[in-house]
């Protein structure tokens, strides 16, 4: 499709990104004297099926809601002469954070609480919306360049994400659902909602059900893996992956690297993680309120780089 022109003014330039509902490329707008945006495109072979035409055209109807310096704006979406939607966004030079850490290995401390702090304010905007991402995870959030070298963490791919009831979210029924309906619940149209190594317990078995929590368990498995290397369940199947992460707690910080790490660290992200979402903290707002006490408990003179 390069070279292809959308809606009259948005010239295609090169493929940036694809994934499992369309491809993303760098694009120009010629009514803005060539201003870059990025181009999401819905793969030509779902454009006949309904469901993942709504679903698309959801992610634009969704993410347009959400008006924050942390989350990718959306300027425009529509349907081409090739019957193929699409959504135009803000263009962001710079990197995911899943393609830093993969050259730079684990971050030192003071730039996973940046991290953190970016990702919190990002979801606490889609929250506060009434928006679940229900995705997080390292390549959706995404380190911007900035002129002067300054960086700012966006959140991005709102593609499965959901809106909550005006009167909040549905409790959860306890069925007694096992991994062994792990392979029909994790997908929806041929589509996974979501990543199972980022996923809450509860998302797995019940997606349509996954309120703002299941965003902060995304996040808290993401920190521990920013924090340490790994993550806290590495099992080779996803069946055994979800058995260990609806059965037991995940492992400290200290259990999995061997060196001590600060109690009000591992007491968050414990909060994060937890099983039972409703032992983890009730809010993006609430989960940054706690993390910006982690922060400041540990002296800014104390060596962070993670052993």
């Amino acid at each position: 499709m390069m070279g292809t022109v959308i809606a009259g003014r948005y010239r295609l330039r090169r493929s940036i990104g694809r994934g499992a509902m369309g491809e993303v490329f760098e694009a120009v707008d010629e009514d803005e004297r060539g201003a870059p945006v990025a181009v999401k495109v819905l793969h030509e072979e779902h454009c006949k099926d309904k469901k993942f035409c709504a679903r698309f055209s959801r992610e634009a109807e969704i993410a347009g809601r959400i008006h924050s310096p942390h989350v990718a704006g959306v300027l425009g979406a529509g349907l081409n002469r090739q019957e193929r939607l699409w959504i135009v966004f803000e263009y962001l030079p710079g990197e995911s954070l899943l393609a830093c850490v993969q050259r730079e290995g684990k971050l030192k401390f003071g730039d996973v609480a940046w991290v953190v702090d970016q990702a919190l304010h990002g979801l606490d905007a889609a929250h506060q919306c009434g928006i679940v991402h229900r995705d997080v995870k390292l390549s959706n959030l995404f380190l911007e360049q900035l002129v002067g070298g300054v960086r700012r963490l966006r959140v991005l791919d709102f593609g499965v994400a959901r809106l909550l009831p005006s009167e909040g979210a549905v409790s959860l029924p306890s069925d007694g659902a096992t991994s062994s309906s792990l392979a029909s619940r994790l997908t929806t149209f041929g589509v996974p909602i979501g990543s199972p190594v980022y996923m809450s317990p509860e998302q797995i078995f019940h997606a349509r059900d996954a309120d703002e929590r299941a965003d902060l368990y995304g996040l808290g498995i993401t920190a521990y893996g920013l924090l340490t290397g790994r993550l806290p369940f590495e099992q080779a199947d996803v069946g055994s992956l979800i058995d260990a992460k609806c059965s037991r707690p995940a492992p400290t910080l200290t259990e999995v690297s061997g060196a001590a790490w600060p109690s009000i660290l591992e007491g968050w992200l414990a909060h994060m993680v937890a099983i039972n979402r409703n032992e983890r903290f009730d809010s993006a707002r609430a989960a940054l309120d706690a993390w910006t006490s982690v922060c400041a408990a540990i002296p800014d003179g104390q060596e962070r780089e993670n052993r």
